[in-house]
């Protein structure tokens, strides 16, 4: 033969590719440069809601059993080309292998026709409601609460109600943070692709719905519209 290709059999859960231990050294996923198949719903897509064309934000539609939650279930896949165009609400089946991104997991498909459309309409996952404290942490570390934001990266979560406490970044960069109990220490950055019709203003409480972003070593709610 001229050549080998490696494919995989079968379908890995998105859980399994992204958990890591809260202590654990590295936080990279489980199949960095290895080939494996995932399947859910696409929650996020396109330029106007994950930045490019190329983007899409898939999650397991059903809850892990093992933590009965949504953590560590959710995956920005980054086809690169962006030929096809993918909708919130289609099921979609990827073979590609897992990459790293600055600390960011992302699921690359072997090619444009390597995700495969197989329903679309479908229900979005609920939102998880989870502090800021938590969401807005990189490390166990890094405050000293034991929190750690990894578990909701690329997941479909919504905020408490929480603050609106600065906006210095807003007009150069769309960014500003927000805490759900009032401290500094547990401010999350909100940060959008969308324009917003909302204007954020320093003491509005306001609860906040979108899909968890790792970027310049910060975690992030970016909300869609």
């Amino acid at each position: 033969p001229t050549g080998f290709v490696s494919l995989a059999v079968g379908f890995t859960s998105i859980y399994a590719m992204q958990t890591a231990h809260p202590d654990s050294a590295s936080q990279n996923n489980n199949f960095v440069n290895k080939i494996l198949n995932i399947k859910g719903v696409v929650t996020a897509a396109g330029a106007a809601q994950v930045g490019a064309a190329s983007k899409l934000i898939v999650q397991e539609p059903l809850k892990n059993p093992a933590t009965k939650s949504y953590a560590f279930g959710g995956v920005l896949v980054y086809e690169s080309n962006g030929l096809y165009q993918y909708f919130q609400g289609d099921s979609v089946e990827i073979g590609g292998h897992g990459e790293e991104y600055f600390g960011l997991t992302e699921m690359i498909p072997h090619s444009p026709e390597a995700i495969r459309l197989v329903g679309f309409g479908q229900a979005l996952p609920p939102a998880s409601r989870v502090r800021c404290n938590v969401l807005e942490d990189d490390r166990t570390s890094s405050d000293g609460d034991g929190a750690s934001g990894e578990a909701w990266e690329s997941v479909w979560v919504q905020t408490w109600n929480a603050a609106v406490i600065d906006t210095a970044g807003l007009a150069q960069y769309r960014e500003w943070l927000v805490s759900d109990s009032g401290s500094p220490s547990d401010s999350l950055m909100v940060d959008t692709y969308a324009p917003l019709a909302y204007v954020p203003t320093v003491g509005d409480v306001v609860t906040i719905t979108g899909f968890m972003d790792y970027e310049f070593g910060t975690f992030k709610i970016r909300p869609i519209d």
